[in-house]
């Protein structure tokens, strides 16, 4: 029994990491000295099974507490581990976000710049009082160069929109030689400026009807035609149209710069330029092709990249064709009677709360003929509203109000205060998702600065459309 003792506490510290193993050793030791205890006579041998048995007990019970101790270290030290592992993923996450930080004030602080920077000289050339003619070309620079910020914005603006997931399919059958051939209209007059040939070929006898989003479709063409343009200096940029094997191919190749092997994943991540003297820097931002990644994502496609450094690109979109026939299911019933629009004398409240905006939207509304009440909150406004015999026809209001005020919020007191559902519009600035999810939530027609007067009267006189809710 003592010898079965010593080799009992001798093993369980080795097998109580398995109790199985030390259920195994136990076993059948205890059981052949009861067996061989059974052929005895006398009480010595009860009085000894009994200390092995408590002896067992006591054994077992420390092991599987050993047991339970070395589980829980184990566990621990997984735990410390994945810690660590997700520890280093935040930090790298970290440091991308970071790099992309300092990648996008590259970009934004000269691309951006340039366009405003042209835009001081034009406006310092106009306090000259230059002959009408002049006056008229500098106009045209002047809205050049707000196109071209006004691209920039929109840029990131796709990019937070995706972000935000607030992008999503409307899937309709659709003719792609048509799109095709709507996009490389407008890109024509780009090429042509530029003294690049442009060559489409889109042969009109194939059947090319294919099922995806035609507005997120052309946003990817457009893309990926105006950076070729962007990246080729000289030669020709070709727009082809293939089907076969039961699907459509969409190939945008150029005679540009191209791209290197090891650059060809960095090309699509946000706010990448590849470094190249001769491209126009106040052409982008480098999103391009970080919107086209991501919306041929959301779209299930596939998009393939070959390039060769000083020879060219060429980016292959594949697209499997629809059985459907081409149709336009979404497309609102044509109505007889025309779209209410602005008339002389509507009243329009603005709420700001920058005094400049507020000064130019009142210039702007009151050469179109509106009375306008603008304000930097529901507060200042009040007052101004006692003059008012009739509710206003439209509230132009921003999304973020000063002093933790919102747009919406603002838009919800001023109905309550008329008590009636007044036609409104939503401008805001913000790009981040959060702030966009909100807006959209929110059922109002939202308006992304900045804002031209064609789309702020557009979106003005599609708000009076909508039927009241």
């Amino acid at each position: 029994m003592v010898l079965m003792s010593g080799l009992g506490a001798g093993v369980m510290q080795s097998l109580s990491a398995h109790l199985p193993a030390l259920y195994v050793f136990f076993g059948p030791t205890v059981l052949g000295f009861a067996v061989a205890g059974s052929m005895a006579q006398g009480q010595y041998f009860v009085v000894a099974l009994a200390l092995l048995l408590v002896w067992v007990a006591v054994n077992l019970s420390f092991a599987r507490q050993m047991h339970r101790t070395l589980v829980e270290s184990l566990h621990n030290r997984h735990i410390a581990n994945a810690l660590a592992v997700d520890l280093e993923v935040q930090r790298d996450r970290a440091l991308e976000l970071g790099r992309s930080r300092s990648r996008f004030l590259a970009a934004a602080s000269h691309d951006l710049r340039q366009p405003v920077h042209a835009l001081s000289l034009f406006v310092g050339a106009l306090g000259h009082n230059p002959s009408k003619e002049q006056a008229q070309q500098i106009l045209r620079q002047v809205g050049s160069a707000l196109d071209a910020m006004g691209a920039m914005f929109n840029a990131m603006l796709d990019i937070s929109k995706l972000d935000a997931d607030l992008l999503q399919p409307d899937w309709q059958t659709l003719d792609l030689q048509a799109l095709l051939e709507r996009v490389a209209a407008d890109q024509a007059l780009l090429a042509a400026s530029k003294g690049l040939v442009f060559r489409c070929d889109l042969p009109p006898a194939q059947r090319s009807t294919v099922c995806c989003d035609p507005v997120l479709l052309e946003r990817i063409v457009r893309n990926l035609l105006s950076n070729a343009l962007r990246y080729t200096v000289a030669g020709a940029v070709l727009l082809r149209l293939r089907v076969r094997r039961g699907r459509a191919e969409i190939v945008v190749a150029d005679t540009g710069v191209g791209i290197p092997r090891e650059r060809r994943q960095q090309v699509f991540e946000e706010f990448v330029q590849l470094p190249h003297p001769e491209r126009e820097r106040e052409q982008g931002l480098g999103l391009g092709l970080a919107i086209v990644k991501r919306l041929v994502s959301l779209l299930g496609l596939r998009l393939l990249l070959r390039s060769r450094p000083g020879r060219g690109t060429v980016f292959t979109l594949w697209l499997p064709l629809a059985d459907a026939p081409t149709g336009s299911p979404h497309m609102p019933e044509a109505s007889d009677q025309p779209p209410p629009q602005l008339a002389e004398g509507d009243v329009v409240i603005v709420v700001d709360d920058s005094a400049d905006i507020r000064l130019a939207m009142s210039a702007l509304l009151s050469a179109w003929g509106c009375q306008v009440f603008a304000a930097a909150n529901v507060r200042e406004l009040m007052p101004q509203l006692m003059r008012l015999a009739a509710p206003p026809r439209l509230l132009l209001c921003d999304y973020r109000l000063g002093e933790g005020d919102s747009g919406i919020a603002a838009i919800e007191q001023l109905r309550d205060a008329f008590n009636q559902d007044i036609p409104a519009v939503l401008v805001t600035g913000d790009t981040a998702p959060a702030p966009l999810r909100e807006a959209v939530a929110s059922g109002l027609p939202l308006l992304h600065k900045p804002v031209t007067q064609g789309q702020l009267r557009e979106a003005m006189e599609r708000a009076i459309a909508m039927p009241a809710a």
